[in-house]
């Protein structure tokens, strides 16, 4: 389990299947180990995107849906059996975010 920072959360429409989907990006902040030093992700793994499909997994994709830029959430991870692909699985809020978005991108 590692701890992510919501950086966008996009909810939109399939256009092959006409389903509500949400995409949720997130950026890993890393680990700290026993003398407190913290070890940042690698770049290529950092960001991460965590999807839900409002049709198959109506509980997640509300969740994720709730969720707002800022926000600290707990990640965990999954591997595709097919491909060997890590995925996001799940995703658990923490500390929703302190944050406006008119605080994170000013008022228009």
């Amino acid at each position: 389990m590692k701890k992510v920072m919501v950086m966008s959360v996009r909810a939109t429409t399939d256009k092959k299947t006409n389903e509500n989907v949400v995409y949720v990006t997130v950026y890993d902040m890393g680990n700290r180990n026993s003398q407190g030093v913290i070890f940042s992700a690698k770049s290529g793994e950092a960001v991460r995107i965590a999807f839900a499909n409002e049709t198959r997994t109506p509980e997640k994709y509300a969740k994720y849906k709730a969720l707002n830029i800022g926000s600290l959430c707990t990640m965990d991870l999954g591997v595709n059996d097919f491909d060997g692909r890590v995925f996001v699985a799940n995703l658990d809020l923490v500390q929703d975010s302190p944050y406006t978005l008119d605080d994170i991108y000013g008022k228009n």
